[in-house]
C-alpha cells in the first residue's frame, strides 16, 4: 500500500521539477533578451542611430588626424560610407561597422577598406578608428568615389552656431537659439540631452535660416540642464556641448 501511494508521488515530483526547469529556462532566455535589447529615449531617436549620426559628423576628421600623424599630407580623408550598428562591447562602447575611404594626394588614387570597426563613446562622443594594413589598397570601383562624390562632403566645420538663454517668463524652461553662419542652412531637426530633455513645440517642418539670423526654440527645461544639443541639417548633423 505504501508503494502505491510513492510511486504517484515521485511522477508528481519530477513533474513539478520539470516545470520548475522550464520556468528557469524561459527566464534566462529572458534576461539575455533584455540585455541585448536597446531602449529608445524619450525623443525616438534610439542611442545607436545617436552614434550614426556622431560618426557621419565626425569621423571624417577623425581618420584625417589619424592618416596625418602617420603620414602627414600624403592622404585626404573622404566621407564613410555604410554606416551600420554592430552592437554594444562589455566596456559600453557602441560599435559599428563602415567603409572607410581616402585619396592618396600623389596619384589621386582612391585607397580604403570595408567592414572596419568603429567605437563610438555615448559619454565623451569619442570616436575610435582601426586603421589596417589591408585599408591601404585601392578600390575597385573608383568612379564611385570621385567627381561628384566629393562636392557631397559634408563641411568640417558647423554651419550653424547655439546659444541658450533662459525664459524670461519661466525659469524653468529656456531659448535655445540657432544662427546660420553660412549663405543659407535647413535646420530639419532639433534634440536635447537626447530627447530627455523636450521642445515645447515639435518642429513639423524644416527651417531655412540665412546668413546671420537665426531660429529660436523653446525647450521645457532650465539652461543649466542642457548639455548636450544635437541638430539635424541638410548639410549633416551636429551635436554642441553647451
Amino acid at each position: 500500500m505504501k508503494k502505491r501511494i510513492l510511486f504517484p508521488s515521485l511522477i508528481v515530483c519530477l513533474a513539478l521539477f520539470g516545470c520548475q526547469q522550464k520556468d528557469t529556462t524561459n527566464d534566462q532566455v529572458d534576461t539575455q533578451a533584455q540585455q541585448n535589447s536597446e531602449p529608445t529615449p524619450p525623443s525616438g531617436i534610439k542611442h545607436s542611430k545617436l552614434g550614426i549620426m556622431a560618426i557621419e559628423s565626425y569621423a571624417q576628421a577623425e581618420l584625417q588626424t589619424l592618416l596625418d600623424s602617420e603620414f602627414a599630407n600624403t592622404y585626404t580623408a573622404l566621407p564613410l560610407l555604410n554606416v551600420q550598428y554592430l552592437r554594444r562591447d562589455d566596456q559600453g562602447l557602441y560599435l559599428y561597422s563602415s567603409s572607410l575611404r581616402f585619396k592618396e594626394n600623389s596619384s589621386g588614387q582612391i585607397l580604403g577598406c570595408d567592414q572596419s570597426e568603429i567605437s563610438w563613446n555615448i559619454d565623451t562622443n569619442d570616436i575610435g578608428i582601426g586603421l589596417q594594413g589591408s585599408c591601404f589598397n585601392a578600390v575597385d570601383d573608383q568612379t564611385e568615389y570621385s567627381g561628384d562624390h566629393s562636392s557631397q562632403t559634408i563641411p568640417k566645420e558647423s554651419p550653424i552656431k547655439i546659444s541658450l538663454e533662459p525664459n524670461p517668463a519661466h525659469n524653468f524652461m529656456s531659448i535655445l537659439k540657432i544662427q546660420s553662419v553660412v549663405d543659407e542652412v535647413t535646420v530639419q531637426d532639433v534634440h536635447l540631452n537626447r530627447g530627455n530633455c523636450p521642445l515645447y513645440a515639435k518642429m513639423n517642418s524644416p527651417r531655412k535660416v540665412t546668413f546671420g539670423n537665426w531660429i529660436s526654440v523653446d525647450a521645457n527645461c532650465n539652461k543649466n540642464k542642457i548639455i548636450e544639443v544635437t541638430i539635424s541639417t541638410d548639410q549633416g548633423d551636429w551635436i554642441f556641448k553647451p
